[in-house]
């Protein structure tokens, strides 16, 4: 068994070891060992605490193997969460970050919002010029962006139609009147 954290391999070994002996431990006093325990089961639950805590410290998860082959990884429950969330959504291309574009779902690995994209398709951009005006980007994430839109119209039609000059404006109490080509007459309900 291998593992990778902040005391290295040695404490994601004695985290597989301490969950199987908890497991196994508790399967005996279950089916009648005798109600047999020595003080392992302290130690088993001291080294579990310990791994838990180093989980925790450093967000790095635990890859404990077999043969050198992945058998069980011991992860943050947020990270879990996060993870459980992306194959909910269906989608490797997309994800949501509360410190980028206020939790919108955004474009992984990049800062581009799946508004921003389906603005561009509104302003009438195909998905090659998408990708020319962008092309740190794939044509799978531009279609991934579609997709979502697509399944969740309103949620990204309301921050769209927010951010409309018009609405802005009258967010503030401000009005334009156009009068001709170029000319407007501006008009503030607070003057």
């Amino acid at each position: 068994m291998v593992g990778k954290g902040a005391d290295g391999a040695g404490l994601a070994d004695a985290a597989a070891r301490a969950c199987c002996r908890l497991v196994l431990d508790s399967q005996a006093v279950r089916g009648g060992s005798g109600g047999r325990q020595d003080h392992s089961d302290e130690r088993t639950a001291a080294r579990l605490e310990r791994v838990l805590a180093a989980l925790e410290a450093t967000g790095e998860p635990y890859y404990i193997t077999e043969d050198s082959r992945p058998t069980a990884v011991l992860a943050r429950y947020d990270d879990y969460s996060a993870l459980a969330q992306r194959a909910e959504d269906g989608s490797s291309h997309l994800t949501r970050e509360p410190g980028i574009s206020g939790g919108e779902p955004i474009i992984r690995g990049t800062r581009i919002s799946v508004r921003h994209i389906v603005e561009r398709m509104q302003a009438g951009q195909s998905v090659d010029e998408i990708l020319a005006a962008l092309p740190h980007l794939t044509a799978a994430q531009v279609h991934a962006a579609l997709a979502y839109y697509y399944d969740h119209q309103a949620e990204i039609d309301q921050p769209i139609e927010a951010s409309r000059p018009e609405q802005v404006l009258a967010s503030h109490g401000i009005s334009v009147k156009r009068l001709g080509q170029g000319v407007a007459n501006v008009e503030s309900s607070e003057s």
